[in-house]
C-alpha cells in the first residue's frame, strides 16, 4: 500500500469516477445520483488549485495497491462557521474491491497528521444521515454539532460531525495497530 498526493489528471479522473460510483451508496436511496463526472472533475481541480488565493490548504491523497488506484481522501481548512481552528474532511472514498483493508483509516491518518502539524485541532465532517459512513463517524467518536438540509429538491439530511483531531488520530492509530496483530 502506498499513500501519496494525487498528481496527474488521470489520477484526478479516477478519483472522480470513484466518487460518482460511490455516490449511490452514500445517498442510500434517499435521492437520485445527480453527479456529472466532467463537472466534478473540473471542480476538484479548480478547488485544489485555488487554495492559495483563498488562504487555504487543500490536500488530496490517493491510496494505491500494487500500483492500482484504490481510493482517495481530501481535506481543507474548515469554514469559520464550523470551527475556529479546524479542517474539513471533504472526500473519503475507497473502491469496493479494496475495502476491509483499513485504507480509509490510513487516508484519514495522513490528513490528520498533516493538519495537526499545521496547528489544526478539530476535524469537521459533513455526512449524509443515512450513508454507511455516518455510522463510521459515530463509532469513531464524532459529535454531531448540527444538522443541515442540502440538495435543493432532494432535501438531504446532513449530520455535521466534530472530532478532536489529536484524539481521533490516536483512536485511528490504535485501530490500525490492532488490525496488524
Amino acid at each position: 500500500m502506498l499513500i501519496r498526493k494525487l498528481d496527474t489528471y488521470s489520477e484526478y479522473g479516477k478519483a472522480i469516477e470513484l466518487r460518482v460510483r460511490c455516490w449511490d451508496e452514500e445517498l442510500a436511496g434517499y435521492a437520485p445520483n445527480r453527479l456529472d463526472a466532467d463537472k466534478e472533475l473540473d471542480f476538484l481541480i479548480e478547488w485544489e488549485q485555488s487554495a492559495e488565493e483563498n488562504d487555504d490548504v487543500r490536500s488530496i491523497y490517493g491510496v494505491f495497491e500494487s500500483g492500482e488506484f484504490a481510493g482517495f481522501a481530501g481535506a481543507s481548512y474548515a469554514e469559520s462557521s464550523d470551527s475556529d481552528n479546524g479542517f474539513e474532511l471533504n472526500y473519503l472514498f475507497v473502491h469496493e474491491d479494496y475495502r476491509g483493508k483499513a485504507y480509509s483509516f490510513h487516508l484519514m491518518k495522513k490528513l490528520l497528521e498533516e493538519f495537526i502539524a499545521d496547528g489544526k485541532t478539530e476535524m469537521i465532517v459533513y455526512s449524509h444521515r443515512h450513508a454507511p459512513s455516518n455510522n463510521l463517524y459515530r463509532k469513531l467518536g464524532g459529535k454531531v454539532i448540527r444538522e443541515v438540509v442540502q440538495g435543493g429538491e432532494d432535501h438531504l439530511q446532513i449530520d455535521v460531525f466534530s472530532f478532536d483531531a489529536k484524539k481521533l488520530n490516536t483512536r485511528i492509530q490504535k485501530a490500525l495497530s490492532a488490525k496488524k496483530t
